[in-house]
């Protein structure tokens, strides 16, 4: 079976769309989105339709759980917090309660596990092979070989034994099958690894696998979007450098 991860999509239309006309290329038995579909970016509304439409599964980032209004974003940076609250003020509430409806976790399929930030709470952030490590403990059950996760906006795989990948270079890396491991697909929305192409996974349990695949999207359109929302001007910029 193949699957496509997608992960914080944070409101960029264009890129999404991309993403979604690679997919439909690509034979996959589904699709399974890590959270943080609004936020940042300025087509909330229109990110949410294209997810329900496509009635892709999902689970609650920290951005989604604010910009619906079950949080405040008191420990947001000052343009997160702005463009969580610009976001909440445009959704509708049937769009509120869609966000509001999503698990916090999920078990995707047999022993596979999905989080937002890590087991403990979808805040943490998985950055090197040390975080990975002090949390195969907090999985669920032994049975889970692999934990899917966001957040941080950096594609990568850490495995509890053997060569991890601190930075899940584009490209298909093979996995050992009795190993444990965590894979991010990166960020559809606001990459953060230098990279300002879109990115997501194709996870093949059959052969074991976890390909990284970018995605040119129309970033000027994305940025001026932004802009013209009224939104700050650093969120247009760090799309064009991903970061």
């Amino acid at each position: 079976m193949r699957f496509a991860i997608i992960s914080d999509i944070h409101s960029n239309l264009h890129a999404f769309t991309a993403v979604l006309e690679e997919i439909a290329q690509r034979k996959v038995e589904g699709v399974f989105l890590l959270g943080d579909i609004v936020g940042y970016n300025a087509f909330p509304s229109e990110v949410i339709e294209l997810v329900i439409r496509n009635n892709i599964p999902s689970i609650m980032g920290n951005h989604d759980i604010v910009c619906c209004g079950l949080e405040n974003p008191i420990w947001f940076n000052s343009a997160a917090r702005e463009a969580s609250l610009w976001t909440r003020k445009r959704l509708s509430e049937e769009e509120k309660r869609f966000l509001r409806q999503m698990p916090n976790e999920r078990t995707v399929h047999e022993n596979i596990f999905a989080v937002h930030g890590s087991p403990v709470s979808r805040d943490d952030y998985l950055m090197d092979l040390m975080d990975a490590l002090n949390n195969f403990q907090h999985l669920p059950n032994k049975n889970i070989n692999i934990c899917l996760y966001g957040h941080t906006h950096i594609p990568a795989i850490f495995s509890d034994r053997g060569p991890s990948h601190d930075l899940g270079y584009e490209g298909k890396h093979i996995l050992n099958p009795r190993n444990r491991h965590f894979m991010n697909p990166g960020s559809v929305g606001q990459p953060r690894d230098g990279d300002p192409r879109a990115s997501f996974a194709i996870l093949d349990l059959e052969e074991f696998s976890f390909e990284i695949i970018r995605i040119k999207y129309d970033i000027d359109s994305a940025m001026r979007a932004v802009l013209k929302s009224g939104l700050p001007q650093f969120l247009a910029e760090r799309l064009q450098v991903g970061a």
